[in-house]
């Protein structure tokens, strides 16, 4: 196992600050999507707008490599003091009973009010149930129409991040002793200006070699793209996390990234805006999205990881809540939107009143959810919270009246 360098904390203040701000972000991005010309939902709000789509390229490119980043540093802080079969464990603990959660509950209940919105579907939800989990190839087949339902929906970040901690457990099992070395030569590489350029020029390649043919699938035995950009991006937190000096160059870098990212959204928007969107067929035909895409990707990263690092030190009772409870919004939070969606369309609102009702209803739902979730034991570990069981206030001797008026 890799040693663990002195001097720095076990615990990062300022990477569970981002990590809630990027998970909290989502909600605004997913509602976002109900209004977006380019989205992936079926379930859309009846108005679009391209200014909509502008605004979500401002995280597009970068939000999951940061969180899977982000993740990858939380890792190789469990690591110092866990064996890679206990860390493994853990991880798997926290990690797949919300999977499997979102599989048999929210992923069926958001698809069947998509499809009674959708399409001409009128089977009950028992009947969906049923075809949910036997329809050959998980498709149903409306009036000789296919339509294929997801397993896992929005939660594939979760499978992802869980497939890429076994991955890098059996790693660390095989080649403990080589991690330090490992860990020195990328942080001894990536160095100065060098820590922004050559992640840069890394996504970039696979952005420009990978992309055009693989592009996006999120189906985890065909998403070769993304595995290769969130696995890099995952074992590239774990690597640095530990490194000093790797921070203090996000800090000083954290100006020229800003600009960098900046200006590459600017001309990615524009681009976006003259071809018509960001579909995967206009971004393969245009090597000038590939370029712009990258430089955000990285810059992005770079420049909100430097800025956190100099700015975002408080701790407190406030970030514990936030961070503890900001994975049951994530697993919540899609389910809740659609349905908020789908009952709201028929009134015919404004879209400003509609979209803002959305974002209130999903933030509500979800902090009901984790007020609910944390004060039971085996509801806090399906949910991706640490199980802990409510024990019982040890036992003392009644104490009589006369007593009290000593």
């Amino acid at each position: 196992m890799p040693p663990s360098v002195t001097g720095l904390p076990e615990r990062r203040t300022d990477l569970d600050w981002i990590r809630v701000a990027v998970f909290s972000g989502l909600i605004f991005y997913h509602v976002g999507l109900l209004y977006a010309p380019w989205s992936p939902y079926f379930m859309k709000s009846a108005y679009s707008h391209k200014a909509v789509e502008v605004l979500l390229l401002l995280t597009h490119p970068w939000r999951m490599s940061l969180l899977f980043l982000i993740s990858g540093a939380s890792t190789r802080f469990m690591s110092d003091r866990r064996t890679p079969g206990k860390l493994g464990g853990e991880r798997s603990l926290r990690l797949l009973p919300p999977l499997l959660l979102g599989f048999v509950l929210f992923i069926p209940l958001q698809h069947y009010f998509t499809l009674l919105k959708t399409t001409p579907y009128e089977a009950s939800y028992f009947e969906f149930l049923r075809d949910f989990f036997l329809a050959p190839k998980h498709e149903l087949i409306i009036r000789g129409q296919r339509f294929a339902m997801p397993v896992y929906g929005h939660l594939w970040f979760v499978l992802y991040l869980w497939a890429y901690t076994v991955v890098l457990c059996a790693l660390l099992f095989l080649a403990r002793s080589r991690f330090a070395w490992v860990e020195r030569a990328v942080t001894g590489v990536l160095r100065g200006p060098w820590l922004l350029v050559l992640p840069l020029a890394f996504c970039l390649v696979l952005r420009v070699a990978l992309y055009p043919d693989l592009g996006f699938t999120l189906k985890f035995y065909n998403d070769w793209y993304a595995h290769a950009v969130s696995f890099a991006m995952f074992v590239l937190g774990f690597l640095i996390a530990k490194s000093e000096r790797a921070w203090d160059d996000m800090v000083r870098l954290r100006w020229p990234a800003l600009g960098l990212a900046t200006v590459a959204f600017l001309f990615y928007a524009d681009l976006a805006l003259t071809n018509g969107g960001v579909s995967e067929p206009i971004e393969s035909a245009n090597p000038a999205m590939h370029l712009v895409y990258s430089i955000e990707q990285w810059a992005a990263v770079v420049a909100l990881l430097g800025f956190g690092r100099l700015h975002l030190r408080r701790d407190g009772k406030v970030l514990r809540y936030l961070n503890s409870g900001v994975f049951t919004y994530y697993i919540v939070h899609q389910a809740a939107l659609l349905l908020c969606l789908y009952w709201l369309a028929p009134f015919g609102l404004h879209p400003g009143v509609e979209a803002t009702l959305i974002v209130i209803v999903t933030f509500a739902v979800c902090f009901v959810s984790y007020e609910l979730v944390r004060r039971v034991g085996w509801l806090r570990l399906l949910f991706g919270q640490r199980y802990r069981a409510r024990k019982p206030a040890p036992w003392r001797p009644p104490v009589l009246a006369a007593e009290t008026a000593v």
